[in-house]
């Protein structure tokens, strides 16, 4: 089990596409991505500016913002699953925010250790 994370940034902004379009959120980026995808608009191969998180400094971060929406994003969340399952596991409730993920979709085993914690 991971019990530190790496991410990229965390911001607020209001959700551009999809179903929740317009509605304010915290979006989560995750500084890795299995993917070299030519359309991506996150440098991955930067560390500059990416922190490492225990699971209480994520929770502490996490509850500084009023959004009701957490959305784990990418690069790819899934390949920090293993910390994602066990941080929502313990601190969901304490949130009280829904919690969306943007994924790839190219990891279906990761995607289980989650699914049951995501909105």
């Amino acid at each position: 089990m991971a019990d530190k994370i790496t991410i990229k940034e965390i911001f607020e902004s209001i959700q551009g596409e999809g179903p929740y379009v317009g509605e304010k959120q915290l979006f989560v980026r995750t500084t890795r991505c299995n993917l070299n995808c030519k359309y991506c608009d996150t440098d991955f191969l930067s560390d500059e500016g990416s922190k490492e998180y225990s699971f209480d400094e994520f929770f502490e971060k996490l509850k500084q913002s009023d959004a009701q929406v957490i959305s784990f994003t990418g690069g790819e969340p899934l390949l920090e699953a293993d910390f994602l399952s066990e941080f929502l596991k313990r601190y969901k409730n304490r949130l009280n925010k829904k919690i969306y993920l943007e994924t790839n979709g190219t990891n279906p085993e990761a995607l289980e250790k989650v699914i049951d914690y995501v909105d």
